[in-house]
């Protein structure tokens, strides 16, 4: 490629190049070297740089953005959140299911205890029942002129009651718990009372006094 051709030299440049004094005179081999490389250095920078340039750019006129940076603080705190949402729920869930079956439980002791109770209760009527019964059937067995002391409980179990003769029965009431045993005989004078009673055989009639 000829210098001459591609990059003609201002009268400035060239005055720059071989000095004041020397225009208008031809150039010698060493000058014209020297102002060879020059211009040569000259293009290959504005080479470089327009090659740098380009590069920069993007090939195809499509140009590489940087990939967004994602903002994942927002997106940790509402898993946060809603980890701890659903923990307490679950909690809440589990709370509940305790609750009830600390409540059946609970049911199921106080229903317990109240069954306790009641078969102590009945135990004890049965026993106390048994017992009146068993003096005045014996009364009777005896035979004329036979008397015994018999002495009746205030309350029963912690319970207040009612004891009563009707025909050849004796009854039990307590709190509306009727219970009765079948006695050996109807001829029967007068009526219990809770304390002291006496049971006598008078000719086969038993009075209770």
């Amino acid at each position: 490629m000829s210098i001459s051709r591609h990059h003609k030299l201002s009268a400035d440049t060239r005055q720059r190049l071989s000095g004041a004094g020397n225009v208008g005179r031809p150039l010698l081999r060493d000058e014209q070297s020297g102002i060879r490389n020059r211009l040569y250095g000259a293009i290959n920078r504005k080479t470089a740089f327009a090659v740098t340039r380009n590069s920069n750019s993007n090939v195809g006129g499509t140009k590489k953005r940087p990939l967004p940076k994602v903002k994942t603080s927002g997106l940790r705190n509402r898993l946060h959140g809603a980890s701890k949402g659903q923990a307490a729920t679950e909690f809440m869930i589990l709370f509940g299911i305790l609750m009830v079956i600390l409540l059946v439980i609970a049911a199921n002791s106080q229903k317990s205890m109240t069954d306790m109770t009641e078969e102590r209760k009945n135990i004890m009527i049965d026993d106390e029942i048994s017992l009146i019964k068993s003096e005045i059937d014996r009364v009777f067995i005896m035979g004329d002129g036979f008397s015994t002391n018999i002495t009746i409980p205030d309350k029963i179990a912690g319970y207040d009651y009612e004891i009563s003769i009707t025909n050849d029965f004796l009854l039990v009431n307590m709190s509306g718990t009727l219970k009765g045993r079948k006695l050996m005989t109807d001829n029967i004078t007068g009526s219990l009372a809770k304390g002291k009673n006496t049971i006598t055989n008078n000719d086969g009639e038993l009075v209770i006094s």
